[in-house]
């Protein structure tokens, strides 16, 4: 195909002087045209890179309160009458978890009594209930205090089934009831501990 391309100019040398059109090979402007796509082509190439990107957050269980260098204090007052007390502590599992309860005497115990007279005890029983809150179904369990005694465990402790606790205020009551005879004069003790762990 030819494109004709014409423009005035100045007449020739003589009046009849006939313009003659002046014709271009469309093939320079097809390669022209090409070279131009070719370098916009070049200009906006690219590259890229994937980045696969991974972390890890281990599963922690933890126990948080008012503790001192003997534990987590809690006086019970006067035992000789029926009573309670109840001590909140944080739990923070991150993920499923499990808990369990262990005494070390599995009662109130006078342990400077060698033998308590006739009408006398130097032993006071509890009983313990725990609540746990979790971002599901809570924790709601209750043990006699007997039934905790180390190395003789024998209550069936709930875990948390798929549900977590994130700063969950857990509570710990303890009751008793003196009904075996009169407490002797003296320092009752026995030391409970409380262990979480997570289950997975």
């Amino acid at each position: 195909m030819i494109i004709l391309l014409s423009a005035e100019g100045a007449p020739a040398s003589g009046p009849n002087t006939a313009r003659r059109p002046v014709a271009r090979p469309m093939g320079r402007t097809i390669a022209a045209l090409a070279l131009l796509t070719a370098l916009s082509a070049t200009a906006f190439a690219a590259s890229k890179v994937t980045v696969h990107i991974e972390g890890d957050i281990a599963p922690e269980c933890a126990i948080n309160g008012a503790q001192s260098a003997v534990g987590f204090p809690l006086d019970f007052g006067d035992i000789t009458k029926p009573g309670s007390k109840t001590l909140a502590v944080t739990v923070n599992c991150n993920a499923p978890f499990q808990y369990g309860l262990e005494a070390q005497f599995g009662a109130m115990t006078n342990v400077s009594a060698a033998e308590a007279p006739n009408g006398f005890v130097a032993v006071v029983n509890y009983d313990v209930a725990i609540y746990i809150p979790t971002d599901g179904p809570a924790i709601s369990d209750r043990c006699a205090g007997e039934n905790l005694r180390a190395g003789q465990v024998r209550c069936r402790f709930s875990n948390s089934g798929d549900s977590i606790a994130l700063g969950s205020q857990a509570l710990l009551t303890i009751t008793w009831n003196p009904q075996r005879g009169v407490p002797l004069t003296g320092n009752f003790v026995d030391r409970l501990t409380i262990m979480v762990a997570a289950s997975l």
